[in-house]
């Protein structure tokens, strides 16, 4: 049926060495034009069964999503731990800790979460997925190590190092 509607016909030999391929269009008329791309094919190492996809067995499925899961769960979790920090550090230094500390602490991965999933449609299309993935996940595991390790010569520098990390952790898991 897509053959008489559109003017595309093609023409296979047994080895897969030969596909002509002719093209009727209006312009032409009845004249229609023929490539060869046998020899090319042959050239590049083209053969038919590379079309076909490749199977994806069981297991692999399976860890595909246990992986997926895991990484949204350490996100859900990265992001949610604040309001545990803000109950303990509100207690522990209730003078220092202030709204206005509490709220950057609270916000600073969100809204690095954002400028990662801003940055991250155009640093995968230039690195690629792979690549992309990668950095992204090393600024997520930074950004905690940061977050985790936040000490300071005043409680104020502490806290803006704990910001700091959570907003580097927010950018890798927007990025993700």
């Amino acid at each position: 049926m897509f053959a008489e509607d559109t003017g595309w016909s093609s023409r296979h030999s047994d080895e897969g060495r030969l596909l002509a391929v002719s093209v009727a269009t209006k312009e032409l008329g009845e004249k229609a034009a023929s490539v060869d791309v046998g020899a090319a094919g042959d050239a590049v190492g083209f053969k038919d069964e590379q079309i076909a996809p490749q199977p994806v067995s069981k297991a692999s499925s399976v860890l595909m999503v246990l992986v997926g899961g895991l990484a949204l769960f350490s996100d859900g979790y990265n992001a949610q731990t604040v309001g545990y920090m803000n109950t303990v550090l509100s207690q522990l230094h209730p003078e220092e800790y202030t709204k206005d500390v509490k709220t950057r602490v609270s916000n600073a991965f969100p809204i690095g979460e954002v400028f990662g999933m801003l940055f991250s449609g155009w640093a995968i299309d230039r690195l690629g997925r792979r690549n992309g993935i990668f950095w992204a996940t090393l600024f997520l595991v930074l950004g905690l190590v940061l977050s985790a390790a936040a000490h300071g010569t005043t409680l104020g520098g502490m806290f803006w190092m704990m910001i700091v990390g959570r907003g580097v952790a927010g950018f890798g898991a927007g990025g993700e």
